[in-house]
């Protein structure tokens, strides 16, 4: 992910080298166990339990996205380098679990997502000073890992493992119980006891708990499509209306044929509603019909394409950060991913309409390293279009 910029930054995945996603590459990147900035003090188990169904959260994603940088005298050069963000990654994670996700911010069910910033200094404790060659495998004895750091991490899912090991080897670990049963299925029978590598950097093709694995690789949105598009709706504001009025004719047409079972006003609210909706749906998918196959959209500070009308966040609905600041919009995670992550089922599966991620306006350092953000889930399947 390339520095933040005031321009909309379309995400796109594409197969890579399972080295090229190691965290001294500072990686963007979908599924896989995650790529820890902070190689320390990487966020406890505990912290990744849904709270709906207590089990362990499953890695989405993480984007690499230090502040812009421009030309710098060396003083400058030097004050940067020290700055707590010149690093910044922010992580997503998801439960796994379908019915943990059918409803959208509802106070009867807690969010079955997480999401973590994580930031640090040019000068730190793990990766050099100077940008890696990107063009270099790195060799395994020159990979790093948390467990140099002695942070130990469960082998199933590359999450703090807490105290738990294996009975027999004492040398796997994991979070929970299930990815203890789970690991030891699915292969850790037949290897317990032998020695274990540094990384494990491919995980094992039949770990159904991680997301498939794949790289990030942004490009700029066309700022052709949104001038047009911004100019169109503005064309569009008495069609618009003249929508609204023919769903209001409906509406009356409604009851005169109901014989007054609702109410004039609350038909005529619902109408009004539908109609809103659609066309908001319809702006939406004409927005990603020029890259259909974008699966987020990076603009701090800007703003989200909404996939609804309907259960648009307010700013008193945006939990301000710990430090007291505002939270704003950075990025949005768009339906499309779905199809690249293997959840659909015949039940009821993981879906949304767009996930929007909001973080402090002041990227600060107070807290944990691995600082919780906000999250707001829409979905689309209010809109009739839909």
């Amino acid at each position: 992910m390339a520095a933040c910029t005031n321009n909309v930054e379309l995400g796109f995945v594409e197969k890579s080298p399972p080295w090229r996603l190691l965290s001294q590459f500072f990686p963007s990147k979908v599924g896989g166990k995650p790529a820890w900035l902070n190689l320390k003090e990487v966020p406890k188990s505990k912290n990744l339990f849904c709270p709906n169904c207590n089990k362990t959260m499953t890695f989405l994603l993480q984007i690499y996205c230090p502040p812009p940088t421009g030309d710098e005298d060396d003083a400058t050069a030097e004050a940067t380098a020290q700055s707590t963000c010149f690093h910044r990654t922010l992580y997503v994670f998801c439960c796994r679990e379908a019915t943990c996700h059918q409803t959208s911010n509802s106070e009867d069910q807690k969010s079955p997502f997480a999401i973590f910033r994580c930031q640090l200094e040019r000068r730190n404790d793990f990766y050099s000073y100077e940008p890696p060659d990107e063009d270099s495998q790195v060799p395994e004895k020159d990979i790093i890992s948390p467990k140099q750091f002695d942070v130990l991490l469960c082998d199933v899912c590359g999450c703090n493992a807490g105290d738990r090991k294996c009975g027999k080897c004492q040398k796997a670990v994991y979070c929970c119980k299930d990815h203890q049963v789970m690991d030891w299925k699915i292969g850790h029978k037949a290897k317990c006891g032998k020695e274990f590598g540094l990384h494990d950097a491919t995980p094992p093709a039949n770990n159904k708990f991680l997301f498939p694995e794949f790289e990030l690789v942004t490009e700029p949105e066309s700022e052709e499509y949104a001038a047009q598009e911004a100019e169109e709706n503005i064309e569009k504001g008495s069609s618009n209306e003249d929508l609204r009025l023919v769903g209001a004719g409906l509406v009356q047409t409604a009851v005169e044929l109901e014989n007054g079972y609702m109410s004039t006003k609350d038909l005529d609210r619902m109408a009004r509603k539908e109609t809103d909706d659609d066309v908001q749906f319809m702006n939406f998918k004409k927005r990603i019909s020029h890259d259909p196959d974008q699966v987020l959209r990076y603009q701090k500070g800007g703003r989200p394409l909404f996939v609804s009308a309907n259960d648009q966040p307010s700013e008193k609905d945006i939990v301000p950060c710990s430090c007291g600041a505002k939270r704003q919009f950075e990025f949005q995670i768009m339906p499309q991913l779905l199809t690249h992550l293997e959840v659909d089922s015949l039940d009821a599966s993981i879906d949304w309409g767009t996930l929007l991620i909001y973080t402090c306006s002041k990227s600060c350092t107070e807290g944990p390293p691995y600082h919780p953000e906000f999250l707001w889930k829409q979905d689309y399947h209010n809109s009739s279009i839909s």
